[in-house]
């Protein structure tokens, strides 16, 4: 069982993966700044 898990783990390139769970991240985190600016942008305009 071990060889058969070790053998399919070593087939399969982990780096698109890795890749696109990074590039996933950073767009919500993109879109996560840009709501928090914006929220607070138009608080700011709303103080005036």
């Amino acid at each position: 069982m071990e060889e058969m898990v070790t053998g399919i783990v070593a087939s399969v390139d982990f780096t698109p993966i890795v890749v696109g769970i990074g590039g996933i991240a950073a767009a919500v985190a993109l879109v996560y700044i840009a709501m928090s600016g914006g929220g607070m942008l138009l608080s700011m305009l709303r103080r005036r």
